[in-house]
């Protein structure tokens, strides 16, 4: 027993030197093994036994980066599909508008000033743009300011009715651009 508590008072003075004697808690026996009671601040930082954990702040900050990553990650993916999104939205809007202004054109030349007619050829204005209408079947397209454009095709086959067909793109009518966008509106009367 005396050799035991010998070697006890030697380790202690020896952790007393490093961690200092004031603040120094003594080894508790316990089931035959030596626990050390809380060491804090600069003794802490230099505890023997801090060795055993030295890469667990690594580890710990590691999984806390790639937690963060894959949340910026996530938010970056959502945030660029909603652009792409709109983008399209924005494209198949002009290419709506485009069709629409190609009806109401059509529209006002017919009804308004009867100028589209099935026997004679005629000139309108659409846009600040001409073309040429006439007969059973007619074909137009105009190309608007902002670049979009739109195909008309008014068919009088039936006497007794008018269709009339727009197609609105948003690019030019005669383009292969894969982003390409097409609306169109149907009216007879």
């Amino acid at each position: 027993m005396k050799n035991s508590d010998s070697k006890l008072k030697i380790h202690q003075k020896f952790l007393k030197k490093i961690f200092g004697a004031e603040t120094f808690h003594l080894p508790v026996r316990q089931a035959g093994f030596k626990l050390f009671t809380c060491l804090s601040g600069r003794q802490a930082l230099n505890s023997p036994f801090r060795l055993r954990r030295k890469g667990f702040t690594l580890l710990l900050s590691l999984i806390v980066v790639s937690a963060i990553l894959s949340v910026g990650l996530g938010v970056f993916d959502i945030v660029y599909r909603e652009l792409i999104l709109s983008g399209v939205g924005r494209e198949s809007q002009k290419a709506f508008y485009a069709a629409d202004t190609g009806i109401e054109c059509a529209f006002y030349w017919d009804i308004k000033r009867g100028e589209i007619s099935t026997s004679t050829s005629s000139t309108i204005d659409c846009a600040g743009q001409s073309a040429s209408v006439g007969g059973l079947t007619s074909v137009f397209q105009i190309t608007l300011p902002n670049g979009s454009c739109f195909e008309v095709i008014i068919d009088k086959n039936d006497a007794s009715r008018t269709v009339l067909e727009s197609r609105g793109y948003n690019v030019a009518c005669d383009s292969t651009s894969p982003r390409r966008v097409e609306r169109a509106i149907r009216v007879a009367y």
